[in-house]
């Protein structure tokens, strides 16, 4: 792996995230003599919460909408007081502070766990396929990815959310869907075809080619180790994503 030159030029952050969008190839160029990562996760974190706070108004409705279905015809809500229930669907359309709070705290523990498992994949990958680099430049390129193809995606889904209205969200599910993505290709896709479908939009698109630039350029990998890792990447949160929505039946 590559070992980090003593003499390594000071890179600017800012530089580096609009070159990722750009000029990728400069950006990974860059990262690989000086990687930085802290503009970066606060860039991707700031449109991420400007796109949760857009998408609220249609995310409270369509928690509602789960609530009110669940309360109805889950069994575990039977026993419930009626006060109980009430409280409930008055939290899901008007949540206190608090629970806003929790949400946008996520929504940067998510970026992060999001970048780690990234760097980690493709450092198995570098490893494999003997890259020239480490997992802190690994690292902080996954997290630049992350500018577009997570907090440009929730932005983009916070407007179109906004666009739309929150009655044209039913469900979460009609939230995760909101980024333009294959599942226009098929609109009578239903189920597990459809979320599957829907998981594969142009953001995370874009990611998968950015992961695939970066083990070219940044850890010097072979074609064919820079394309198998970023795809395993895909194609497993285009599954995970996929399984989630079914899970809770949105």
């Amino acid at each position: 792996m590559g070992v980090e030159s003593p003499a390594a030029p000071k890179a600017s952050g800012l530089s580096t995230v609009a070159d990722v969008v750009v000029s990728p190839k400069d950006a990974f160029e860059r990262l690989r003599e000086a990687p930085t990562w802290g503009w970066a996760f606060l860039i991707a974190f700031a449109l991420a919460i400007v796109g949760a706070v857009l998408a609220a108004p249609a995310t409270h409705h369509a928690t509602l909408a789960y609530l009110q279905q669940q309360i109805a015809t889950n069994p575990l809500f039977a026993g419930m007081p009626d006060t109980a229930k009430q409280q409930m669907l008055a939290n899901a359309q008007h949540p206190p502070l608090y629970q806003e709070i929790i949400g946008w705290v996520t929504v940067g523990v998510t970026l992060l766990i999001a970048a780690l498992l990234n760097a980690a994949i493709l450092l198995v990958g570098s490893v494999i396929g003997r890259g020239q680099t480490d997992f802190k430049r690994l690292w902080c390129g996954s997290m630049n990815v992350a500018v577009p193809s997570f907090g440009l995606m929730q932005l983009v889904v916070g407007i179109i959310a906004t666009v739309r209205g929150p009655d044209a969200f039913g469900s979460l599910q009609d939230i995760m869907r909101a980024a333009p993505g294959l599942g226009l290709l098929v609109p009578h896709a239903s189920g597990a075809l459809a979320s599957l479908l829907a998981s594969c939009n142009i953001f995370m698109i874009w990611g998968l080619l950015l992961n695939v630039t970066m083990m070219l350029v940044l850890a010097r990998t072979s074609k064919v180790i820079a394309w198998a890792f970023p795809i395993i990447i895909f194609v497993g949160y285009a599954v995970m994503q996929s399984g989630l929505a079914g899970a809770l039946h949105m």
